[in-house]
């Protein structure tokens, strides 16, 4: 019990220290716009922008150096500087939040001490034992590895949020920084929908749709730390990317609201709002896309629809539109393009496992080796446990593939039925109070964006968590927008409906509170063999099973004898193949019906 109730107070102390370095960096950013923080609510989007920011530098970082407890002290000091920086706005919005300041702190402390009580665990993830642990490990121990790749082909999905991962495997957490991460961000879309619900159940003047949206969306971030696949304490990028989408989904309605009413309020105050919040969902699209490149979809649909926003708004000046398109160009070239050459570092290719791109370096990941893992993940989304040649080509997964979509009640068909139900009220007329056609026209826009990324995700790999997010969007965005125009009232009382219905039909208390002895310890070490390659190199190799979860480096569930080191010795220096002969990995055995990725 004594163990337990440390590690809780650890964490909440890491988190607290985190989110303060984050809200540090997203504030000096926000001030190069001449942008002050207005209230709680805006304070609340500057950890997510904080976030963008650190891995945007990280990525520089692990060019050069590991990504350990120096790494963090580094971003810690622009973060304490601009923490500094903003204390005066910072303190002047929690006291003009009132209420809601001093309820969301409380409610903030008393969460934050839950997920600390659920993630200080093992983690649990099939993903985790098969590479997302190692992949960690690798960040924490070299600069980025050439042709990591040719080790196992998954550490070369070049994943940033790894990075963020091993930049708080230190201290406390050293071997325990998949405890953090994941409930770090959920804490902080938790505060996002906490304020957007007090503003939907206590200030109907001034709730907008995307107030509404965020409460909504309470609903699927509960959901994530307490039934989904325990991603709050996996170090899985899932996480990551599903609350990004929440975050932009919600900052893109926003946009969108702010255009259609900026005839309504001074012109170059809301010229440099519309100009920052366009920069801001471009940078964090562009983080979202190195977090997970199936957000590639949704960061582009999401991208255009905000450029057309700006443009369109009638307080909208061409000079400060010009800025915002250079300020977002430079944003994302400065995310990509490093994610980028960490890519060609790790596999030879721009968008690996995709081969379009490719250089020609000695250690790039022989292209029939690229091709099966992108054709097993594909496969694997359409039908599982079947070689990706008896699925791909043909719709006989079809029938399979809907029984197990109407097998996920909150994943999939209740969002997608709100959206259904909604819509002959979204094509009415309604009781408008603020704004025109022009502007319904403009606001219910924000659904074409989740229902582009779902018809894409169903073509490409239609597995729910490479786009779960786009359901919720759709759902909660149909809610939110069809009853803004006609009750907002309403609005509220389907909110708590949801909450409620999902709460006694899901929640098991005793579940969450009978074990309180667990394994607290760094991550757990599968069992190995060495075996050792044609040139001399001792390889781990998981026995029993694909995963040795956080085994010495080098570990591969796939043993190639051709596999050597660029210099003997150095592990920093890259895996190379003696020739183009070499073994396809087969598809990987899976628990509880997850894919690959």
């Amino acid at each position: 019990m004594i163990e337990l109730a440390a590690a809780m107070v650890q964490a909440v102390t890491m988190w607290i220290a985190a989110t303060c370095i984050m809200t540090g960096l997203g504030y000096a950013v926000r001030r190069l716009f001449g942008l002050r923080v207005d209230g709680c609510e805006e304070a609340l989007r500057l950890p997510w922008l904080g976030w963008g920011v650190a891995l945007v530098v990280l990525q520089f970082w692990h060019f050069q150096f590991p990504v350990r407890g120096f790494a963090f002290c580094v971003l810690a000091v622009p973060g304490v500087a601009g923490l500094l920086w903003g204390a005066g706005d910072l303190r002047r919005a929690v006291r003009g939040s009132g209420r809601i300041g001093l309820c969301l702190g409380a409610l903030s402390l008393g969460v934050a001490l839950w997920m600390a009580y659920h993630s200080t665990t093992q983690a649990n993830n099939y993903d985790s034992g098969l590479y997302q642990l190692t992949s960690v490990r690798w960040a924490y121990t070299y600069p980025v590895v050439p042709g990591l790749g040719n080790l196992h082909a998954r550490l070369a999905f070049n994943n940033s949020y790894f990075l963020y991962v091993a930049v708080l495997d230190w201290g406390w957490f050293a071997g325990r920084s998949h405890q953090l991460a994941g409930a770090l961000l959920l804490l902080w879309a938790l505060g996002r929908s906490a304020a957007g619900g007090w503003r939907v159940l206590t200030d109907r003047r001034s709730c907008r749709a995307h107030h509404l949206l965020d409460f909504l969306l309470l609903v699927p971030i509960v959901r994530l730390p307490m039934f989904g696949y325990h991603f709050h304490s996996n170090p899985s990028p899932d996480l990551g990317g599903y609350l990004l989408g929440f975050v932009l989904g919600s900052e893109l309605l926003r946009l969108l609201e702010r255009t259609a009413a900026a005839e309504d309020m001074p012109a170059p105050r809301e010229t440099r709002q519309t100009a920052f919040q366009f920069v801001y969902i471009v940078f964090l699209c562009a983080v979202g896309i190195t977090v997970k490149l199936s957000f590639l979809v949704f960061a582009g649909a999401a991208s255009l629809l905000a450029l057309w926003a700006m443009l369109s708004s009638p307080a909208g000046s061409r000079r400060c539109a010009v800025r915002a398109i250079l300020w977002a160009g430079a944003g994302l070239a400065m995310v990509i393009l490093p994610w980028m050459v960490r890519g060609v570092i790790l596999s030879g290719y721009l968008l690996f496992p995709g081969t379009h791109a490719g250089f020609p370096l000695p250690w790039r990941v022989p292209a029939d080796v690229a091709d099966h893992e992108a054709a097993i993940v594909r496969s694997w989304a359409r039908k599982q446990h079947v070689p990706p040649e008896q699925v791909l080509g043909n719709w006989s997964w079809l029938r399979e593939w809907i029984a197990r979509m109407l097998g996920k009640p909150f994943e999939v068909v209740l969002p997608l039925g709100l959206a259904l139900t909604l819509a002959p009220l979204l094509a009415g007329r309604g009781r408008v109070r603020s704004a025109g056609v022009g502007a319904r026209r403009r606001t219910v826009l924000f659904l074409a964006v989740p229902c582009g990324v779902l018809l894409c995700w169903f073509w490409l790999a239609p597995e729910p968590r490479f786009a779960g997010f786009a359901f919720w969007l759709l759902g909660a965005g149909a809610v939110s927008l069809a009853l803004q125009r006609y009750s907002r009232q309403a609005a509220a009382a389907i909110g708590l409906a949801c909450l409620v219905l999902f709460f006694g039909q899901s929640m098991n208390v005793l579940e969450f509170l009978h074990e309180w002895q667990r394994d607290m310890g760094p991550a757990r070490v599968g069992r190995t063999e060495i075996k050792t390659t044609q040139s001399g190199l001792r390889v781990h190799v998981p026995v029993g099973d694909n995963r040795a979860w956080d085994a010495p480096l080098p570990w591969t569930p796939y043993f190639n004898p051709q596999l050597r080191l660029r210099r003997p010795g150095e592990l920093e220096s890259g895996f190379i193949l003696e020739s183009e002969s070499h073994p396809v990995p087969h598809p990987l055995p899976r628990e509880r019906g997850r894919g690959p990725g």
